[in-house]
């Protein structure tokens, strides 16, 4: 590819960019960064420092240190993605939303919430007031700021985040979406935190009543009927807190391997 296309070197970054993709989809780690390291060799030697494809090649680099868990070093890639996306292609909101957003996780896996709570804010800014039809993104956002405030205890305010992902949700998925269960239970643990536990585990029940379009033996319905029984322990109701265990229980047997 390098030979044939030696004077087309957008061609060859993308090949190896292409290239990087699949082996980092493969969990090859060590061989995607290499070549995406190749590629943006390619891109800095020939390309104005401005190019996207610059900044998103810094991004991808960025997500295969993330996923090694060198946390330190992704956030730096990030930052450099993000410098271009910011100076040269700033009306690009879906983009730099995404680059902020990873910063955000890399920052949040150091434990670093002060930080990282501003870069989820500063996405949920962006998408709110410039990309508002992703729906998906907002959520994310809300979410993401949703569990650092929780890890902080600030649980009312965590729930408030969650409540305004629950909402979004039941705009825009039918009332019986996984995604929408999703959203139940993560008010239903923060309840719990906080030792509502009637509240938590009418939101728990909620969600148990939509995962039941999933096959019987799916993983999220052990989880569900874990969560109701660990309510129903701390309710001092040890008879219903065995039957949700037993139940999570045989899911659990069927659906992991035994290695888990």
């Amino acid at each position: 590819q390098e030979n044939v296309y030696h004077n087309s070197h957008s061609e060859t970054s993308y090949t190896l960019s292409f290239i990087g993709n699949t082996l980092y989809e493969q969990k090859k780690y060590d061989e995607a960064i290499e070549v995406y390291r190749k590629a943006l060799a390619i891109q800095e030697k020939h390309y104005e420092l401005a190019h996207v494809d610059i900044a998103k090649n810094l991004n991808f680099i960025g997500d295969v240190l993330h996923s090694q868990e060198k946390y330190n070093e992704a956030v730096d890639f990030y930052q450099r993605s993000l410098t271009i996306r910011e100076k040269f292609h700033s009306s690009n909101y879906a983009g730099i939303a995404t680059v902020l957003t990873n910063i955000g996780n890399g920052l949040y896996w150091q434990r670093k919430n002060d930080e990282a709570i501003d870069f989820y804010q500063r996405a949920l800014t962006i998408r709110e007031n410039f990309d508002a039809t992703d729906h998906v993104g907002i959520v994310d956002s809300l979410i993401n700021i949703a569990n650092i405030l929780r890890d902080q205890k600030k649980y009312n305010e965590a729930i408030g985040f969650q409540q305004r992902a629950l909402m979004i949700r039941e705009e825009h998925y039918p009332s019986d979406h996984v995604k929408i269960a999703d959203s139940l239970g993560n008010i239903a643990i923060i309840l719990s935190e906080q030792t509502k536990y009637d509240e938590a585990l009418e939101f728990h029940q909620r969600a148990l009543e939509i995962l039941k379009i999933l096959p019987p033996d799916h993983e999220d319905i052990g989880d569900s009927l874990s969560n109701i029984g660990e309510i129903y322990e701390k309710l001092y109701k040890p008879t219903l807190a065995l039957d949700y265990y037993q139940q999570a229980l045989a899911i659990y047997r069927k659906c992991l391997s035994p290695w888990h």
